[in-house]
């Protein structure tokens, strides 16, 4: 919630990657999971693949989001200290 205030051009690119990973990526994946583990045409177990495939994509985005914005905070501090 942090970064969707105090990162906003940021966060709505990463809610965009994550759309369009659910258009272009999500039925792939889900379907692959299902294969996997035997559960094509399951739908509870479609469920809990989608579910479970939404939740790594949310975490890979994010996860990266977060990375990129500590990284540049870290930078412009290190700036900052050495122009003190």
């Amino acid at each position: 919630a942090v970064l969707k205030r105090t990162e906003a051009d940021r966060w709505a690119q990463a809610e965009e990657q994550k759309y369009e990973m659910l258009e272009n990526e999500y039925p792939q994946r889900v379907a692959d999971r299902l294969k996997a583990s035997g559960l094509s045409g399951d739908a509870d177990a479609e469920r809990e693949a989608g579910a479970q495939v939404m939740r790594e994509t949310e975490q890979q985005i994010y996860r990266q989001l977060t990375d990129e914005v500590l990284a540049l905070r870290l930078s412009e501090n290190g700036s900052q200290l050495h122009h003190s």
